[in-house]
């Protein structure tokens, strides 16, 4: 499945879609990595749409994912407990 840069902005606005904080690859061959509906979309180098991210790059995506929900919830606890 091929999603435009437009209509998956529009899955951003509306809360659908999660955009990845950062490019990916030494020279940001992945400029823009997108979760939405447990499913991670990237757009490559010279591609203009987003597509399905291979399942290795899908699986880093989610591992890193996790550790920065898992960071965020220690540091909300270490601040309740302040």
């Amino acid at each position: 499945m091929i999603i435009t840069r437009d209509d998956m902005t529009a899955h951003i606005r509306a809360g659908r879609a999660t955009p990845w904080t950062e490019p990916l690859g030494p020279n940001h061959e992945v400029p823009a990595a997108v979760r939405m509906d447990n499913d991670w979309y990237v757009i490559y180098q010279g591609h203009n749409a987003y597509q399905p991210a291979p399942p290795a790059l899908a699986d880093i995506l989610d591992t890193a994912h996790t550790a920065l929900a898992l960071a965020g919830n220690a540091a909300r606890a270490a601040g309740a407990a302040q």
